[in-house]
């Protein structure tokens, strides 16, 4: 009646683990996937649990690609250090 949508603290959850997904970087299509799928209930379980294992190793390999990103950040830090120092 007042023009503000009211949300139960699941469908809060939901939207949070939604933007975390996002936040790490899965792609916008396989978020409203796995949206419809929470949406259908329990028996899309299994697609739901693939679509997590998936984006976890892409996840994973990003995360192992920026540790050595760092690591040659670091290097090339302690390479400045050194003529300066």
């Amino acid at each position: 009646r007042s023009g503000h949508r009211r949300y139960r603290e699941t469908d809060l959850e939901r939207i949070r683990f939604l933007a975390r997904l996002r936040a790490t970087g899965m792609p916008i299509r396989e978020v409203r996937r796995y949206a419809e799928l929470m949406q259908a209930g329990d028996a899309t379980n299994a697609e739901r649990l693939t679509l997590l294992e998936a984006h976890r190793e892409a996840v994973l390999a990003g995360l192992e690609t920026t540790a050595k990103n760092l690591e040659l950040i670091e290097w090339k830090i302690d390479f400045y250090k050194e003529r300066l120092g």
